[in-house]
C-alpha cells in the first residue's frame, strides 16, 4: 500500500483490466507503479523491462519465467532457433498458448523501453490479441505506445 493512495486510478485500473487491457501512461514520478501495485497487490505477474529494452526473445523469456516457469525448457528450444520473422511468429503463438489459462493480470512495467522495436511490438500485439479477453494485461508506460490492438481509452485526473 502506498503512502499516497490513488484510489480513483486503482479502481479505474481494476475496472478496465476486467475488459482485457489497461494502459497507464504518465511521465516519470506520477505514481503509475504505485497505483498499479495498490490495484492488484501481489495478485499479478509483474514484469520489469530492462533499461536497455528487450528483444522478442528476451520479452518471451521474461514473461514465461514469471507466468509459466515450467515451460522454460520448451521455451529454450524456441529461443535456440534463428531470430527470423517466421520463428518469432511461431514463438508468439506458442507463448499465447501458454498464457491463455492465466487468471492473474500480467503487468508490463516501463513499456516505453520497447516501443521503438517494431518486432517486439508485433510480438506483444500478437500475444495480446491471441489471449484477450481470457488474459488481462496492464501496460505501464511513460509514452503512448504504437500498439494497434483494440484499446479503449479512459482518462482519469
Amino acid at each position: 500500500m502506498s503512502i499516497y493512495p490513488r484510489e480513483r486510478i486503482s479502481e479505474a485500473l481494476r475496472d478496465s483490466v476486467n475488459r482485457g487491457i489497461a494502459m497507464l501512461i504518465a511521465p516519470a514520478g506520477f505514481g503509475k507503479s504505485e497505483a498499479t501495485a495498490d490495484a492488484f497487490g501481489g495478485n499479478c505477474y509483474w514484469i520489469d523491462l530492462p533499461e536497455d529494452g528487450a528483444s522478442v526473445e528476451t520479452l518471451a523469456r521474461l514473461i514465461i519465467e514469471k507466468v509459466s516457469p515450467r515451460s522454460m525448457r520448451a521455451l529454450s528450444a524456441h529461443l535456440a532457433r534463428p531470430a527470423t520473422d517466421e520463428n518469432r511468429s511461431h514463438l508468439a503463438e506458442w507463448c499465447a498458448g501458454r498464457l491463455r489459462s492465466v487468471e492473474q493480470p500480467i503487468i508490463i512495467e516501463d513499456f516505453q523501453r520497447i516501443c521503438s522495436n517494431a518486432s517486439t511490438i508485433l510480438f506483444v500485439r500478437t500475444v495480446v490479441e491471441a489471449t484477450v479477453p481470457s488474459v488481462r494485461w496492464v501496460f505501464i508506460s511513460r509514452e503512448t505506445p504504437e500498439l494497434p490492438v483494440g484499446l479503449g481509452s479512459r482518462e482519469t485526473t
